[in-house]
């Protein structure tokens, strides 16, 4: 039995959204202080009249080797429920190192994805999966099982200036074949190529302005060895100021992401996607901040599930620091929107963490 196109063109954007370990950078590019991070979060989303939620947490680990190398870990559950079929389970652990090659402003990666996270799913299982990637949710374990993945990528930092640094970066990203569902063959993603070019100025004495153009071109995925899709590529940018007052921080940001149509799967369109996100982070104390964060995030209208959106959200954050090595962070936020025929759709955030730093 084979995947139509539709489901073909679903896969691969649930496959896109597979979480990279996330590396941790500071002024010496190599943080020297060790970390663990617990992560529960509860999210809800209601859509008219049905709702499902997830119940998530994630474990990552970061580990300096030495002043020019580090390596992290990270790893998540989750489960699903609510008006779809439930489903949960691990996620794959990601692996990843950095080495600093400080006399030629080089950073090196490599990230190893192991295929510990649940696949062949049944179908119900997948429709639920599906839901669970689509963007317009964000949920913080988006997807299960994928497979083997490689991804080496290198970073070269320029600096102009005391006050003005370009930045230009690559990645190449193999992921191996994997069964995402019970009895429909082997499917092959295609590899990835990423390139990215950034520009980070200082204004003044406290403020900042980033920009960053990541393009990214995809390889045509395999269906039992016969090649089944060619999805588009994709550009994202993004534009960020910083400003701080003493110990509080300003932060804008903006970001636009754009998506080529699909070779196969006729009339199959990802939305395009434009956010903008401000936050304020307050201490006031040297034990208690908390930050006040609002966003909107825009979707084209195409045949895409769950495009047209248009989204405000407004979140807090308090974090409480115990200890020089014990932070406990909050996180809230409410999301509302509508989409085509006037489709409602609202979401809740709620979670409690642990960051250990050693």
């Amino acid at each position: 039995m084979k995947l139509n196109a539709t489901l073909l063109a679903l896969l691969v954007l649930a496959i896109e959204t597979f979480a990279q370990p996330q590396s941790q950078q500071e002024a010496n590019v190599i943080s020297q202080r060790g970390s663990l991070q617990i992560q529960p979060l509860y999210q809800r989303w209601s859509l008219d009249s049905s709702a499902f939620s997830e119940a998530s947490s994630v474990l990552s680990v970061y580990q300096p080797v030495s002043r020019s190398a580090s390596l992290s870990l990270y790893g998540s559950f989750g489960s699903a429920s609510g008006d779809v079929t439930p489903l949960r389970g691990l996620t794959d652990v990601q692996l990843s190192g950095n080495y600093y090659l400080e006399s030629a402003n080089l950073v090196f990666s490599l990230g190893v994805g192991i295929p510990s996270g649940k696949k062949k799913l049944a179908p119900d299982e997948f429709l639920t999966s599906i839901l669970l990637t689509n963007n317009v949710f964000r949920l913080q374990v988006p997807h299960f099982g994928a497979g083997f993945s490689l991804s080496p990528g290198v970073i070269w930092a320029l600096p102009l200036s005391d006050d003005f640094v370009v930045g230009l970066g690559a990645t190449f990203q193999y992921r191996g074949p994997f069964s995402p569902l019970q009895n429909f063959g082997t499917y092959d993603p295609g590899e990835e190529v990423s390139g990215t070019i950034g520009l980070d100025v200082r204004v003044d004495e406290t403020s900042t302005l980033s920009a960053d153009v990541v393009y990214t071109r995809y390889g045509k995925d395999k269906l039992d060895g016969v090649e089944a899709l060619a999805p588009g590529d994709k550009v994202f940018a993004a534009l960020q100021f910083k400003k701080y007052f003493n110990m509080d921080q300003l932060l804008f940001l903006a970001t636009y992401r754009t998506k080529a149509k699909a070779e196969i799967a006729p009339g199959f369109l990802q939305p395009n996607q434009a956010e903008l996100f401000t936050a304020y982070t307050a201490h006031f104390t040297d034990r208690f901040a908390m930050q006040f964060s609002f966003e909107g995030r825009f979707f084209q209208e195409t045949s895409a599930p769950f495009s047209g959106f248009r989204l405000l959200g407004a979140g807090v954050t308090p974090e409480f620091t115990i200890s020089d090595n014990l932070t406990i962070p909050l996180r809230f936020k409410y999301t509302y929107g509508k989409g085509p025929n006037d489709a409602k759709l609202s979401g809740i955030d709620a979670g409690v963490g642990i960051v250990l730093s050693y």
